[in-house]
């Protein structure tokens, strides 16, 4: 669980990252990203039906992205609303699997703090 500043809760930052924000999509899931007028980065992992019609499978999903990203955010930089999206290919993937996925787009974004914004 992300702590409560990294957190995206409000309907009305999801409709602004969703709008108004970048996106990079690969095989197992996609990034959207916004920027905010804030301190923190703040994260939103979504999981629908289309995933798995089994909450088991998409919850595990979710775990495993927030695992990567609380072990990677001292690497992200600060100020941006990320929604990250689920595909139904992430069903049955692994850790690596997802961590190498996520490190191709977040540099897609340029959301690591080594490279230039």
């Amino acid at each position: 669980m992300f702590k409560q500043k990294n957190r995206l809760t409000k309907h009305k930052d999801f409709e602004k990252t969703f709008k108004t924000g970048r996106a990079s999509y690969g095989k197992l899931l996609g990034v959207k990203v916004a920027k905010n007028d804030l301190e923190e980065t703040r994260f939103s992992v979504v999981a629908g039906l289309k995933v798995s019609k089994k909450a088991v499978e998409r919850n595990r999903a979710k775990r495993q992205i927030r695992e990567i990203i609380t072990r990677n955010l001292n690497k992200i930089v600060l100020g941006y609303d990320l929604v990250i999206i689920c595909l139904p290919t992430i069903i049955g993937q692994d850790s690596t699997s997802i961590k190498n996925e996520l490190d191709r787009i977040f540099s897609n974004l340029r959301l690591y703090r080594n490279e230039s914004n």
